[in-house]
C-alpha cells in the first residue's frame, strides 16, 4: 500500500523501531537521538548497522554469553497442564541462568510463563521451589515467592499511566512494605532516585507522570519496580516491544548483569533472534507441547525455528 501511495506522489513520514522494514521502505531516514537529528543517510547509503550507530552514537558490539554451571534448581515445574493450551509440561529453572521460551503464536508459550505466575488457572501443576512443594495460583502467591513477571503490553498491563514516575518504581515495593513497616516519603523518593541513576532513566523529575516518558524510559522504570523487591525469579515478557535499539541494548545488559549475580530469568520473546542471543538454554513449545530443549552452543536462531517449524508442520499434516 505504501509503495502505490508513493506512485500517486503522496509523501509519507514513516516512524518505526523495525530496522529492516526502515531500509526496505525509505528512500531517505533521518535519525533521532535525544530530541536532535544525528545524521540522514539517503537510499544507497541505508544499512542497519548505520542506523544503529546513529542511534546509539557508537558501534553495537554483541557480548559473548556465559555459560552458566547449572547446580543448583530453583523451579521445578512438573504436569503443568492449560485446558487446550499446555498438555504435561515439564521443566527445570537453574540459579542464574536465562531460559528462554519459544514458540510461535499459539504454542502456549503466553499461558505457560502466566501459569507460573498465577495469572491463568491450570487443570494440573506441581511446582517445586528450592527443592520444597509450593502452590502458586495467584501473583500474590508468586510475589511471596520472590518470583515477578513483567507482562508484554506494559501501557495496559504494568504501568499507571497518570502516576508519577516516582510512584510506578515504589509500588511494588510499597506493597510490601506496608504490611509490616512504616513508609516515608524520604525513603520512597531515595528508592526511585536510585533506580533512576542505576538505569539512566531519562525524565525531568521524580513527579513528571510516567505517560510523558519514552516507551524505553517507561519499561526500565517498570524494571526497577521489580527489582526494588530485590526477585529471586524474573519472568519477562516481551521486555523490548516497542522501544528504541538503545533502551534494548541497555535491557539486554540488565538483565545478563542480572542472571550473572544470581537471579534466574525465564525469558519469552516474539522475535527468536533476541532468544538466540540472550539465553543460556532454550525451551521450544509447538501446540502445547514441549517439542526441542537447546543448551549453550546448540541455541542459535536457525535451531529454535527448525525444530518449530517442524512439529507444527507435523502436526497440521496430521
Amino acid at each position: 500500500m505504501i509503495e502505490e501511495l508513493k506512485k500517486k506522489g503522496i509523501t509519507i513520514l514513516y516512524v518505526s523501531h523495525r530496522l529492516d522494514e526502515i531500509v526496505r521502505i525509505s528512500d531517505r531516514v533521518s535519525v533521532f537521538r535525544d530530541g536532535k537529528n544525528r545524521g540522514t543517510l539517503e537510499k544507497e547509503e541505508l544499512d542497519e548497522s548505520k542506523i544503529i550507530q546513529l542511534m546509539l552514537g557508537h558501534v553495537l558490539e554483541k557480548s559473548k554469553k556465559i555459560s552458566v554451571p547449572r547446580k543448583e534448581i530453583v523451579l521445578d515445574v512438573r504436569n503443568l497442564c492449560i485446558h487446550n493450551k499446555v498438555m504435561d509440561f515439564a521443566g527445570l529453572l537453574y540459579r542464574g541462568e536465562i531460559l528462554g521460551i519459544a514458540g510461535f503464536v499459539g504454542s502456549g508459550k503466553e499461558e505457560l510463563v502466566k501459569s507460573l505466575f498465577g495469572l491463568w488457572p491450570a487443570e494440573s501443576k506441581e511446582i517445586l521451589f528450592k527443592g520444597k512443594p509450593v502452590t502458586i495460583n495467584s501473583p500474590q502467591d508468586a510475589l511471596g515467592l520472590g518470583i515477578v513477571y513483567l507482562p508484554e503490553e506494559r501501557k495496559l498491563s504494568s504501568l499507571f499511566l497518570n502516576m508519577s514516575v516516582q510512584k510506578n518504581i515504589v509500588s511494588l515495593w510499597l506493597f510490601f512494605s506496608r504490611s509490616g513497616m512504616t513508609t516515608s516519603q524520604r525513603r520512597e523518593r531515595g528508592i526511585a532516585e536510585r533506580y533512576i541513576e542505576q538505569f539512566s532513566i531519562k525524565t525531568p523529575g521524580l513527579q513528571e507522570e510516567i505517560i510523558n516518558l519514552s516507551g524505553g524510559n517507561q519499561q526500565k522504570a517498570v524494571f526497577s519496580r521489580l527489582l526494588a523487591i530485590q526477585p529471586e525469579i524474573m519472568i519477562l515478557h516481551d521486555p523490548t516491544r516497542g522501544i528504541d535499539i538503545g533502551s534494548k541494548e541497555e535491557i539486554y545488559r540488565y538483565i545478563k548483569t542480572l542472571a550473572a549475580n544470581g537471579t534466574s530469568i525465564i525469558f519469552v520473546s516474539s522475535e527468536i533472534d533476541e532468544i538466540s542471543y540472550l539465553c543460556q538454554r532454550v525451551i521450544v513449545l509447538s501446540r502445547g507441547r514441549k517439542c526441542g530443549e537447546f543448551s549453550d552452543n546448540e541455541v542459535s536462531t536457525a535451531n529454535i525455528l527448525a525444530c518449530a517449524s517442524r512439529i507444527q508442520q507435523k502436526n497440521e499434516k496430521n
